[in-house]
């Protein structure tokens, strides 16, 4: 198989995942340039950066058109995120990436199991609730669409992850946003903050052309056809596959960084 054939299909596969979850598509187009095509990792990071913003743009659009884009907020989830990224990225040299990425991995992996439980209807029965849910609850009223959008954008810049992963469980548990609507908005907020990083990447030579541009070819339509089938599936299911897709990706994150943190590996 040509490599760039390969290369198509992994931009293809990423967006597909992209456009169905509202994240990046990194989690998975990265570690494929590393096992598929043995590319050295820092080009497989910073390669899949520019590729990123047409597919979520893609992404975005289409979720647009069946209005599942929360435009109110938007402006004050990218101005968060602006700041989160410039954040991260200047404190990355003074935090344990690994110790921190264990910690995320933990976070998300504890999120995950939310999207298992069904929302509750407005005045629906509040019975049986325990008191750390209530308590947890009362936090979450407090955060604000400024503060989420700071979040995932400073653990994007301190990480190189995806901000769509932090961005998805906060618009939908601390700003009770509905999944589909948070999946658009998410799309929409990510090129704001991938695009300053590609240049950063690009000026550190960490983005090989090439690999971009087969990445893109693939990612885009990937993304338009991820979109598609997410604005027709029932939201709950979504919720239960965004819950299941997160639970894998944290978990895999909390062995991977512990065995390193941990010097087990």
């Amino acid at each position: 198989m040509h490599m760039w054939f390969k290369t198509f299909l992994i931009g293809l596969l990423s967006g597909y995942l992209s456009g169905q979850f509202g994240i990046g598509g990194a989690a998975l187009s990265t570690p494929l340039l590393r096992i598929w095509l043995d590319v050295p990792p820092y080009l497989a990071l910073g390669t899949t950066l520019p590729p990123i913003l047409p597919g979520a743009v893609a992404g975005a659009l289409t979720y647009n058109r069946f209005n599942f884009v929360d435009k109110k907020i938007l402006p004050r989830l990218i101005l968060g995120g602006l700041a989160g990224v410039l954040v991260g990225s200047l404190v990355t040299p003074f935090i344990s990436p690994h110790f921190l990425m264990f910690l995320t991995g933990i976070l998300l992996l504890l999120i995950s199991f939310r999207f298992f439980i069904p929302k509750k209807k407005k005045g629906g029965e509040k019975k049986g609730r325990s008191i750390f849910i209530g308590f947890l609850e009362g936090l979450i009223s407090e955060v604000s669409v400024f503060e989420v959008g700071a979040g995932a954008g400073f653990l994007s810049g301190l990480l190189g992850i995806g901000g769509g992963f932090i961005l998805i469980p906060g618009m939908v548990y601390f700003l009770g946003m509905e999944v589909k609507k948070a999946f658009g908005t998410s799309l929409a907020v990510i090129p704001f903050l991938v695009l300053p990083a590609s240049f950063i990447h690009y000026f550190l030579g960490h983005i090989s052309l090439e690999i971009a541009f087969w990445l893109t070819l693939g990612t885009v339509p990937g993304a338009m056809l991820g979109a598609k089938v997410a604005v027709r599936t029932p939201s709950q299911i979504l919720r239960y596959l965004f819950g299941s897709f997160l639970f894998l990706f944290s978990f895999y994150f909390v062995y991977l960084e512990g065995t390193l943190l941990w010097g087990l590996k």
